[in-house]
This record gives structure tokens, sequence and C-alpha cells, in this order.
């Protein structure tokens, strides 16, 4: 299918609401029904490609040793690595609360001056 620009690629659901969507608030009439990039699902947006479970897996401990096969692949951060990010969320999580503070206070003084 062709887009609207001209270019020719495939489009994805996304892509579709995406543009329609940008049409909407465009202020563009979109004719939902006969619109060319609204069509009905394809085989290859209802096929599922979820892997059947393995007989390991449906055993009571295969879902133990499925969690423990998941977690080697885990990319774990190095400990600078955590520190400094566990420094960066503190500080923005502070900010915020320093923020939240302020606008809270601004604003009870400000009642207080209108309301007295």
């Amino acid at each position: 299918m062709e887009s609207p620009c001209g270019l020719s690629h495939k489009w994805t659901r996304g892509h579709q609401l995406v543009w329609i969507f940008g049409e909407v608030l465009s202020g563009t009439v979109v004719n939902f029904r006969s619109h060319p990039l609204v069509t009905s699902p394809t085989q290859e947006d209802t096929t599922t490609n979820a892997p059947e479970p393995s007989a390991e897996s449906t055993r009571p401990g295969g879902f133990l040793a499925d969690t423990v096969q998941e977690l080697k692949l885990v990319v774990w951060p190095s400990r600078q690595q955590l520190f400094s990010e566990s420094i960066a969320v503190i500080l923005m999580v502070s900010l915020s609360a320093a923020t939240i503070a302020a606008v809270s206070r601004f604003f009870g003084w400000a009642s207080s001056q209108v309301f007295r």
C-alpha cells in the first residue's frame, strides 16, 4: 500500500492509527468506514507467534527452572552504574518533592491572602 505522502512501505496498525489521529487533530474530516487505511484484521494480525509450552514448563518445577533460566539472561548493572543511577533517582525524587512542597506553600499563602 502506498502512504499518503507517496512513499511505498508496509503499513502497520500503529502507523495507520497515528496517521488517522494526525488527520483528526489537524481538523481533516475522516470517514472511518471508507478510509483506505482502516481495514479488517488480516491473518497476519490475528495469528500469535507464542511458542507452545514445553513439557518441562508445564511440570510443577518447570516454572522455577524457567525463572532461573530467564534470570541468567538478565544483564545486571555494575556497582558503579547502580550507585550513580540510585543517586540520580534520589536527587530527582528530592527535587520533585521540594517543587511540590514549594507550589503547595505558595498556593496556601495565596489562598490565605485571598480568603482573609
